[in-house]
């Protein structure tokens, strides 16, 4: 989905390289999911982080248990349009707190990673 002004055009299905341009471009990415949809943690907060890209979440459970609100992303209330459409409009008026959100989009994606690469793990459970 791609906006200009008051237009939100949907892209339809498009290729992986294609979604990353788009969110790197985008000014949020939104990933409004509801409480009662099960749910893994999404490529798609990892790929936005990467992006550098500011995440709008639904404050759904397994997303508040990983990142925390104001490190690359902001939460709303699940289901709660208004509450998502006041945050957008707070962050478009305060172009230093959305500099902010935006920058530690690195530090959120740095504490998804593992220090540990699987080649290892290996190494150390099999017998040699």
């Amino acid at each position: 989905m791609a906006g200009r002004g008051d237009t939100i055009r949907f892209l339809g299905r498009v290729g992986n390289d294609e979604v990353f341009r788009q969110m790197a471009s985008a000014t949020f990415v939104c990933v409004p999911r509801r409480h009662a949809f099960a749910e893994g943690f999404p490529l798609t907060l990892t790929e936005a982080l990467t992006a550098h890209t500011p995440i709008l979440a639904s404050d759904h459970p397994v997303f508040t248990r990983v990142l925390k609100d104001g490190e690359g992303l902001r939460y709303f209330p699940a289901g709660n349009a208004a509450a998502l459409a006041s945050l957008i409009s707070q962050l478009s008026a305060e172009p230093a707190s959305y500099e902010l959100l935006s920058r530690r989009t690195t530090e959120a994606f740095e504490k998804l990673q593992c220090s540990i690469r699987f080649h290892e793990i290996v190494a150390a459970w099999l017998p040699y």
